[in-house]
């Protein structure tokens, strides 16, 4: 049996549903309804989603299972708004993205050739590391009230998730908008955390493999023109 590593797994569709679970973060507001089911939905295609990538290694398969696991029982049996308060639920969310951000990245560092999948998956990381940050952001709240200063709105039913979700990636990409500050310690120091981690992963990573892409497409295009 091949290893892991000498496996091609394609990552395209975990990226796919990842965008498509931040699609449909906007249309609960855009539409005024109550619809925390299509997000669970979606939710729950980025778990599995993760766990068909590594359906090549049997090993490595159970352990993504069981960490997938306690994330997609606790969002189908609890509602929109007690999930997003469950430490455990946040915990087990939060635990699943980092282990399964470093399942991603120790195969793409062992990958010989860098193609589509592994772009696809390197951009995957990038999205999982906002989404992990976003259910950080959500932990430091809930167990500290206060911790951000968050614009009220007159929504009473406003998804926390969303919230953070969107701080996190104002924050991942250096936006800084200010609608939403960090005020304790832990706050702080988890934002500056993500926006070092952010820019430093696009300049080292991403630009790496993309250089290496294209580099190599150039590469085949002189090939094929001298034959």
């Amino acid at each position: 049996m091949k290893a892991w590593t000498e496996r091609k797994n394609e990552y395209t569709w975990l990226l796919l549903t990842i965008m498509a679970f931040f699609t449909f973060v906007p249309l609960r507001e855009l539409t005024g309804r109550n619809i925390d089911f299509l997000g669970t939905f979606l939710h729950s295609f980025i778990l599995l989603s993760a766990v068909h990538c590594c359906r090549h290694n049997r090993q490595l398969l159970i352990l993504v299972s069981l960490y997938a696991a306690p994330v997609l029982v606790t969002i189908w049996l609890g509602s929109g708004q007690a999930v997003q308060k469950s430490i455990f639920s946040l915990c087990a969310s939060t635990l699943f993205y980092l282990f399964f951000i470093g399942v991603i990245g120790a195969d793409l560092a062992k990958r010989k050739e860098i193609d589509r999948s592994v772009l696809a998956g390197s951009l995957s990381i990038y999205l999982l590391i906002g989404m992990t940050f976003a259910y950080l952001f959500l932990i430091s709240e809930t167990l500290v009230p206060g911790s951000f200063h968050l614009v009220t709105t007159d929504n009473q039913n406003e998804n926390l998730l969303a919230v953070f979700i969107y701080h996190s990636f104002v924050t991942l990409t250096t936006l800084g908008y200010g609608d939403i500050s960090p005020l304790s310690f832990t706050a702080r120091f988890l934002s500056i955390s993500e926006a070092v981690i952010g820019q430093l992963y696009l300049v080292v990573v991403v630009a790496r493999y993309v250089g290496i892409h294209v580099g190599h497409s150039v590469h085949s295009q002189k090939n094929n023109s001298a034959n």
